[in-house]
């Protein structure tokens, strides 16, 4: 999520990313600039630099609030309108919704209308027919439930609730919530922000906020939490990671957010039915060939957690030594230091290995585990790079796999993670993990 307070074409740029990652990008058009749309007409030097219908092409969803809704439509050199009819009336505001959906938003246009609550406006189809694509809109509008405890309250001021509303709506969106029922929390959490002086300093922390406002798991993972509206909303359940590192959860995390695909029929999916959680979890050391371990670790892990895991292993394997150390390589790294794992192969000439992952999930005790083996070819090299990424600086993986002459630790990691082993591991684990979640 960017606002405009920044560079355009740096907020750009941030959208561009999101979209080519799958990311969910989220544009707050504040503050309001008259000089959007403009490139439809006669487009200027400067106009060309940063074309605004780019901008609508890599947004997914838009959130603009009344003032700032009219001026994305108005050309900043003479004020005159993009659109037919700019006005004050709702009907006139759906209008305008619509026709930025046109120019490009991918998603949703989310207006926020102060007193008013919100108005969503989103792509519910797109139809083909004789006459060629046929779009049609869904158009909701919202507000905070007037019963919460502090709709008595008189408003003091309204500084940040634009900023409080955005923020809260993301985070709704990543916990899962449908968008409608995210925009109308942020409209709840938002109304109580402007019932404090100050920006910043009157959000709500999350123990501020009623029950009817938390996304929270109850014990059985599931949680039905009643929302603003008075509906139930089911926030489906946990899957748990077999480890103790945190780090790596929130990769996960934001692995998985940034690869949901798109649903059966063409239906953008707008939030995950699931959480990721972690546990550490003391498993006897296995033996035998990698995939085997990992889906009889996952097998006890399942039955230590009673629920959804995940586990993930990782080999290095080289081809002389059929496969070896694999599994063992943390141990023959801890006793023979990269040196020794190089005299490993004195006495052969193939030098080539593979980085394997093996992501083991299962959905529960006594089912079936799914395995998913991702591999970057490569060679063992004299250690090159900072020795403290373990056996990372005596792989060199193969240029037909993404290498560059460079070992593992000689990479920068963005560089790294875009071949690794693991990468391609996830790149098949994940959509399978939120398809099967989201059915279960």
């Amino acid at each position: 999520m960017t606002q405009l307070e920044i560079r355009r074409d740096t907020a750009l740029e941030a959208m561009k990313v999101g979209k080519e990652i799958g990311a969910i990008t989220i544009l707050n058009p504040a503050p309001a600039q008259e000089k959007v749309a403009s490139t439809i007409k006669s487009p200027t030097e400067e106009d060309k630099k940063v074309d605004d219908i780019d901008f609508y092409r890599n947004v997914d969803i838009l959130v603009p609030n009344e003032t700032e809704l009219r001026t994305l439509l108005s050309d900043g050199r003479d004020g005159s309108a993009i659109v037919d009819v700019i006005g004050n009336d709702q009907d006139d505001e759906v209008e305008m919704a619509k026709r930025l959906l046109q120019l490009g938003v991918r998603k949703a246009v989310v207006v926020t209308l102060g007193s008013r609550g919100a108005m969503v406006v989103s792509r519910t189809r797109v139809a083909n027919n004789k006459d060629g694509d046929e779009e049609d809109f869904v158009v909701k509008r919202i507000q905070a439930d007037p019963n919460l405890p502090w709709q008595s309250e008189p408003v003091v001021d309204t500084v940040g609730a634009g900023d409080c509303f955005c923020g809260s709506f993301a985070a709704y969106l990543s916990t899962g919530l449908e968008l409608t029922d995210a925009a109308t929390r942020a409209c709840a959490v938002a109304s109580m922000s402007v019932r404090k002086m100050g920006a910043q300093s009157s959000y709500p922390c999350r123990e501020d906020l009623p029950n009817s406002l938390r996304v929270d798991r109850t014990d059985d993972d599931t949680d039905y939490s009643e929302n603003c509206s008075g509906h139930s909303s089911k926030i489906g359940k946990q899957v748990t990671f077999v480890t103790g590192n945190k780090k790596k959860v929130e990769e996960i995390e934001r692995l998985i957010v940034t690869s949901i695909p798109t649903a059966k029929g063409g239906r953008d999916i707008m939030g995950l039915p699931f959480r990721v959680t972690n546990r550490k979890i003391d498993l006897p050391e296995l033996q035998g060939d990698p995939i085997d371990i990992a889906i009889e670790k996952c097998k006890l892990a399942a039955i230590e957690v009673n629920g959804p895991v995940f586990s993930e292993d990782t080999c290095l394997c080289f081809n002389a030594l059929n496969g070896m150390p694999g599994p063992y390589i943390k141990w023959f790294l801890d006793k023979c230091g990269h040196g020794g794992l190089n005299r490993m192969l004195d006495g052969f000439d193939d030098k080539t290995a593979y980085a394997q992952t093996i992501i083991a999930f299962t959905t529960g005790p006594d089912q079936k585990v799914h395995t998913f083996d991702g591999r970057t070819r490569g060679k063992i090299v004299k250690a090159r790079g900072p020795l403290n990424f373990g056996w990372d600086p005596i792989f060199e993986p193969d240029s037909d796999d993404g290498g560059c002459g460079k070992t593992y630790a000689e990479m920068e990691k963005e560089e790294k993670n875009l071949i690794s082993q693991r990468s391609r591991s996830f790149a098949k684990f994940l959509p399978f993990l939120i398809e099967n979640m989201r059915d279960a």
